[in-house]
């Protein structure tokens, strides 16, 4: 336990770093290009982040479940499939993203040494994390959590260095490099683990048993990627350069989950702390942190958010309010599912978020999205993350949602929820504000006490 504890001081201390380093390179970069090439930068990390998803077929999870119940001396042979496998999804997938990404990007320009640059970003970048994962499985964390000090640093300094001096052509230069210099850590990182025996899965199961889980992100990014090609080829890319902002601001929130996500679920998937009381606390500084985080934002962020970021993103003032209420409730879930489902429990859990997303999507794609434009998209994210924490909350087949340490939280939630869209000027603004901080710190108290049992 002493061991857990200390590689989750490390990775939350790394993520402040980590962070702090990312958002002042981020600002400067902000201020000195132009705001359509911030909304290139954006559709093409934001790119990356989707194929990535939709590439793995649901092996990361498979991987990671299968091969943690395994002694170390056999996972090689499942190691090894699940690193050449995924090597040929990632290139399929940057393949088939090029030509959609195209039309959004076409106006910074199509020359072929560019597009082969933007196609070894897409590759690179969509593929580096599961060069990792053998790693995490192995719970190295010092060296999986350190890298991402290294990545932030890597993608602050060179793509705001080439991009000033270079402009598009440079800020995608700077990225693959940045992200080239990840993997051949990673693959430092992988030599350097024991050789390992074992036969790799039969090609069905390694495949099949990760379908549950894969079909969420999968339906996520058939949703939201298309939506963003959409905001990008109808609405230009300076609209996409005011949701740089938003995912700034939202990186806030995502300090703790972040951290602890990947301890939460090696170790359940190991089979430890089944009594889930480090779960529990996890969720309940998760919600608490978060919603104190949006409650205090809410009450600045009108003033505060055009003096860092410049009078030309004055704008993303709602998309990022927005968007970092969603980034609570999204938190909340991600530590909940946490818990290595299995058989029924997965598919329930999938079936569950899938019909949330099908439910909610058609509404923000007919109606958010073509008349609202980036607010719009903020608006879906919102939507989409609140009524999947819902239901998660109704189903919660452990119980672990449904305890009297969540209720008031979930009570500061549903005060704070409204100030998404309403101005902070308002009477009623600052009063939910009130109420919800006083939730927040008598509920902070609680977990005071609850951490000590």
């Amino acid at each position: 336990m002493a061991n857990i504890k200390k590689a989750l001081i490390f990775s939350i201390c790394v993520q402040i770093l980590s962070k702090a380093i990312g958002l002042l390179a981020n600002i400067l970069l902000l201020r000195l290009l132009p705001v359509n090439v911030i909304g290139g930068f954006t559709m093409l990390g934001n790119s990356a982040q989707s194929i990535s998803s939709i590439a793995r077929l649901g092996t990361d999870y498979n991987y990671q479940v299968t091969s943690c119940a395994l002694p170390a001396s056999q996972r090689g042979g499942l190691q090894r499939q699940f690193l050449r496998w995924n090597a040929c999804f990632s290139g399929v997938a940057a393949l088939i993203a090029l030509p959609l990404l195209y039309p959004s990007i076409l106006p910074l320009g199509s020359s072929p040494l560019l597009l082969i640059m933007i196609y070894s970003y897409l590759l690179i970048e969509s593929y580096v994390d599961v060069l990792w994962e053998p790693v995490l499985a192995n719970r190295d964390y010092s060296k999986v959590f350190g890298r991402h000090l290294q990545v932030a640093i890597f993608k602050a300094i060179l793509p705001l260095l080439f991009g000033v001096f270079f402009g598009w052509k440079g800020l995608v230069a700077g990225l693959l490099i940045a992200t080239s210099s990840n993997a051949i850590i990673a693959i430092i990182s992988l030599r350097q683990l024991p050789y390992a025996e074992g036969k790799p899965l039969p090609l069905r199961s390694f495949l099949s048993e990760g379908i549950p889980f894969y079909l969420v992100p999968l339906t996520q990014q058939l949703i939201f990627w298309p939506a963003l090609l959409y905001l990008g080829f109808d609405s230009g890319l300076e609209s996409v350069g005011l949701l740089r902002v938003a995912q700034l601001v939202v990186q806030v929130v995502g300090i703790l989950p972040t951290s602890i996500i990947p301890i939460v679920f090696i170790e359940n998937a190991h089979g430890y702390d089944k009594n889930q009381s480090q779960l529990r606390k996890g969720l309940h500084a998760v919600a608490l942190s978060g919603l104190a985080i949006f409650t205090i934002y809410s009450m600045l962020d009108a003033t505060v958010l055009p003096i860092i970021f410049g009078l030309n993103y004055a704008n993303a003032v709602l998309p990022a309010r927005t968007m970092l209420l969603a980034a609570v409730c999204n938190g909340i879930s991600q530590i909940f599912q946490q818990q290595a489902f299995r058989g029924n429990l997965l598919r329930q859990l999938s079936i569950l978020q899938i019909a949330v997303l099908l439910i909610i999507a058609p509404i923000g794609i007919i109606w958010w999205l073509p008349n609202g434009g980036v607010e719009g998209y903020a608006w879906l994210t919102l939507a989409v993350s609140f009524f999947t924490l819902l239901s998660l909350v109704i189903w919660d087949p452990n119980h672990i949602m449904q305890r009297k340490e969540n209720l008031l939280p979930a009570m500061a939630l549903l005060m704070v929820s409204p100030l998404a869209i309403i101005p902070t000027s308002a009477p009623l603004a600052w009063s939910l504000t009130l109420i919800a901080l006083v939730l927040i710190l008598i509920s902070s108290k609680s977990l005071l006490r609850f951490n000590t049992e």
